[in-house]
């Protein structure tokens, strides 16, 4: 069995909750608030973990 950290699980959702977001809006009309808000987590994190948009 796997065991991912916490860095490695929110990294996981957010990367899960923009491809989806991605697929149904197209990428330049999601917002960075709809991947937090769709991932449960926050917009610091967000940045911490990946910076901006383009990465």
């Amino acid at each position: 069995m796997d065991r991912l950290s916490p860095r490695e699980r929110r990294q996981s959702a957010i990367l899960d909750a923009a491809e989806s977001l991605f697929l149904e809006q197209g990428y330049e009309r999601t917002s960075l608030a709809e991947i937090v808000k769709t991932s449960g987590g926050s917009l610091a994190t967000l940045y911490e973990l990946f910076g901006n948009k383009q990465g």
